[in-house]
């Protein structure tokens, strides 16, 4: 029962923080928001150094996959990136049994100019080669794969090859429907190819980003100026605050009310955990008496919107690497007997792949660091100001859910009291 508390607790936060960054940002959201806590924030240096590399730290935010499943949503370790090129490496592009039965006939009514073909590419001085690769199980398949690699297309094949264009064009006329599915099949084979290879080695012609003398990061567009991140992270009217109120303290428990509109009763433990200076955690039971009252306002200031969008793959394949038109059809042809790209094995459940796992966050809205002001009522002023003192490093953990600072991240930064009315901010 505690634990359902808790997560109620914690769903009503995220919710507050939700609507709040809606109705702040309107339409300035290009989706739906959902609040979510990140330990590491947000790096907005987007470049550094004198070459203006790009900062791997912060691509590698944008290139996060992002999990939905279970109480609350949060970014996963893997990569967007990596998890597409699997799923790409596990692609084929397949005909229908119907199209496979209809180049199956005409391709045996053209057998005399697939041999023409095949002909007229070694005279041209190509190599086919022995075993053939897995992907093009005949010699015309891997000619028309290889031709398309080379020229863009079969129709580009230029004026001095004259022997090897002329068969093609007599195995077009005698089987026309057949060399269009080839045709296309090739060229969605080599779209496929470029994709996998502008992942697995980018570099300053595919689009790829230098991170370092030597590195390069998969191609991202559309990323943030540091400047402008800065100035509006710096923007006072760019904020939102939640407010919360604890009291009637047992030596477990407390009344606990969310900007006037939800109440519970909680662990103090829930509520509030706390290391100063890096000494052990702290609960807020060693601070209170029955008495007592703790007002919190939890102020997230210089909320911004900052985004990048993975580098759309050019349309000879050559730059960029994501193309939602194959993962599109992947997703409807996969188990499906249909002409076009589909998942091969059984790596992926379709199903569970593209309804949840291959997910990332399009846009980030972030704020600059969040102030959380304290206001102790009826409590011993000296102890709380001999516990939270100006300048010391702090460690917070609210509610379970918001993890606040690391041994240096943190500190207090004001603290004033008034002894008569037993009160500390």
């Amino acid at each position: 029962m505690a634990n359902d508390v808790q997560l109620l607790t914690q769903q009503e936060l995220n919710k507050l923080v939700t609507d709040k960054v809606g109705k702040l940002l309107g339409p300035q959201l290009d989706g739906q928001f959902t609040a979510f806590t990140d330990a590491a924030g947000f790096n907005y240096g987007i470049t550094y150094g004198a070459n203006a590399w790009y900062n791997s730290t912060t691509l590698k935010t944008f290139d996060s996959r992002f999990e939905t499943a279970g109480d609350f949503p949060s970014l996963l370790d893997g990569r967007f990136s990596d998890l597409y090129l699997k799923v790409l490496q596990a692609t084929i592009f397949k005909f229908s049994n119907a199209d496979q039965d209809l180049m199956n006939k005409e391709d045996a009514a053209a057998e005399a100019q697939i041999a023409n073909v095949i002909s007229a590419y070694t005279n041209a001085g190509f190599t086919i080669p022995s075993p053939l690769p897995d992907e093009t199980p005949s010699a015309f398949l891997y000619i028309t794969a290889s031709l398309t690699k080379i020229y863009g297309d079969l129709e580009n094949i230029p004026d001095n090859l004259n022997e090897l264009r002329n068969a093609l064009a007599d195995y077009k006329e005698a089987a026309e429907s057949s060399f269009i599915l080839h045709r296309n099949a090739s060229i969605a084979r080599k779209r496929l190819s470029y994709a996998i290879e502008n992942i697995t080695k980018p570099n300053s012609k595919n689009g790829g980003l230098q991170t370092d003398a030597a590195s390069f990061y998969p191609g991202y567009e559309k990323l943030p100026n540091t400047t402008k991140v800065l100035a509006s992270l710096n923007t006072p009217g760019n904020a939102i605050s939640i407010s919360i109120k604890a009291d009637t303290f047992s030596q477990t428990q407390s009344h606990l009310v969310i900007e006037k509109n939800f109440s519970v009763s909680v662990s103090l433990s829930f509520i509030l955990s706390f290391s100063i200076q890096d000494h052990s955690i702290q609960t807020l039971d060693t601070l209170v008496s029955s008495e007592s009252a703790l007002d919190i306002e939890i102020s997230y200031p210089g909320v911004t919107l900052v985004s990048a969008s993975p580098l759309a793959q050019s349309s000879d394949g050559k730059v960029g690497w994501f193309d939602l038109s194959i993962i599109q059809e992947v997703a409807q042809k996969s188990g499906v007997d249909a002409t076009g790209y589909s998942l091969q094995g059984g790596e992926f459940d379709p199903k569970e792949l593209f309804g949840h796992s291959l997910a990332r966050i399009k846009t980030f809205v972030i704020s600059n660091i969040p102030t959380i002001t304290m206001k102790f009522t009826k409590v011993d002023v000296n102890k709380v100001s001999s516990v939270f003192q100006e300048h010391k490093s702090v460690q917070f953990r609210l509610f379970s859910l918001f993890s606040i600072g690391k041994s240096t991240d943190y500190s207090v930064t004001s603290v004033s009291s008034d002894v008569s009315s037993q009160s500390i901010t």
